[in-house]
């Protein structure tokens, strides 16, 4: 079997376990459809997160300019480790995107996203660190969001799908019987799709998209089949439609990052889990992100692992390597305001903030370049060069 066959074997294998599951669908009615609609698009699936005991980084290669053969990878960096590894699970089409996710010192499960050849998700789940990797199957198709999938400590898959209708499931076990997670509308937050998906000691934590609202959408389980806010409203949003990106589960604390859009024009908060009553995150200042421009990539669990590191750009983003103006900025965690790093290396496409060491990966074809940028440092540094065994046309 080779690493890119359009439909594996593992594929087939779980197909005929999707169609025989059953699953109430949760959250606002429609139809299904993209994981996030509206003036904020698609949260960008390239990302990276980091741990006490990883660093992961996934994003797209190949040629990029044709969808056929652009092929999203999936990289490893162990903690105390020097350089990152290929660790994209095998044998499954990875045309359409790949989102990983996991608990801090926990399995990881890796969903692939639909393509020509795939037409419905499909899971893979690690033990040992993306060392290997065996399938698995999801009642529907993963929403196209960094972190719609997830697990906790006790290898609970966690998933946030955008068809047959946007929900929330879970599947405890591998057991392969997945259940609605609540959620209905919820005050300060008319709900039009969720786009992430983590776990805390006291439960699942869930973000989403809002319409006509200043909170972020941070969500967690009332315990009678509902949602309770669990975001903050943040000062100087106009109610506009606001947009959960990115929502990980760190040793210590829950981040997430947050874009609002208004008729005023676009800026980003973090945010994190307090622990307080009431709004369980705060939020950092606003950050505006300039007309033209968007977020292309972003990075969590850096610095005290809490930090959050983003990288804007002009163009249109996730897998088409928008234009060529790129700026990285990064908040060290709560208290911390923004600041601008020095300009990445050109074709910048991700980045990975790890310790105090922030990684730049340049993607051409099958080669990918890693620079570093190290804390006080004012020049980004060529750090390694890796090849990707990528069998372009195995997807036509």
């Amino acid at each position: 079997m080779t690493r890119r066959a359009t439909v594996a074997t593992i594929a087939v294998l779980v197909v005929a376990v999707v169609l025989v599951v059953v699953v109430a669908a949760v959250g606002r009615g429609g139809t299904g459809g993209s994981a996030a609609t509206g003036a904020t698009g698609h949260p960008p699936l390239i990302s990276s997160s980091t741990t006490a005991t990883r660093s992961l980084v996934v994003l797209p290669m190949g040629d990029l300019s044709d969808p056929s053969n652009t092929f999203w990878e999936l990289f490893v960096r162990p903690a105390g480790a020097t350089g990152w590894k290929l660790a994209t699970p095998p044998g499954i089409a990875d045309n359409g995107g790949l989102a990983v996710g996991g608990s801090p010192a926990g399995p990881l499960v890796a969903a692939f996203l639909p393509s020509a050849d795939l037409t419905f998700s499909v899971l893979a789940r690690s033990t040992d660190g993306a060392a290997s990797w065996n399938p698995d199957s999801v009642p529907g198709v993963v929403a196209d969001a960094p972190d719609a999938v997830t697990t906790d400590g006790g290898g609970a898959v966690h998933a946030v799908l955008s068809r047959p209708r946007p929900s929330v499931v879970t599947e405890q076990d591998d057991d392969s019987v997945w259940t609605p997670v609540a959620g209905r509308t919820v005050s300060g937050c008319t709900i039009s799709s969720y786009t992430a998906v983590a776990t805390d000691p006291s439960g699942v934590v869930v973000g989403a998209q809002c319409t006509d609202s200043a909170r972020v959408g941070l969500l967690v389980s009332d315990g009678a089949g509902g949602w309770s806010p669990a975001g903050p409203v943040v000062p100087g949003w106009v109610a506009g439609t606001t947009q959960v990106l990115r929502l990980e589960a760190g040793t210590d604390a829950v981040t997430a990052l947050a874009e609002g859009t208004s008729s005023t024009g676009s800026s980003l908060v973090a945010a994190w889990a307090t622990g307080t009553p009431g709004d369980r995150f705060s939020a950092s200042p606003r950050l505006a992100v300039p007309p033209g421009w968007s977020v292309l990539a972003s990075s969590t669990g850096g610095g005290n692992g809490q930090a959050v590191a983003v990288l804007l750009g002009t163009g249109s983003g996730s897998g088409s390597g928008g234009g060529t103006a790129r700026r990285v900025v990064s908040v060290a965690g709560p208290g911390a305001g923004w600041t601008t790093l020095a300009a990445p290396p050109n074709g910048t496409s991700a980045v990975a903030a790890l310790g105090s060491e922030v990684d730049a990966f340049v993607p051409a074809g099958s080669r990918l370049g890693v620079w570093s940028l190290t804390s006080g440092s004012s020049a980004w540094q060529r750090a390694a060069g890796l090849t990707v065994p990528i069998q372009y046309g195995s997807s036509s």
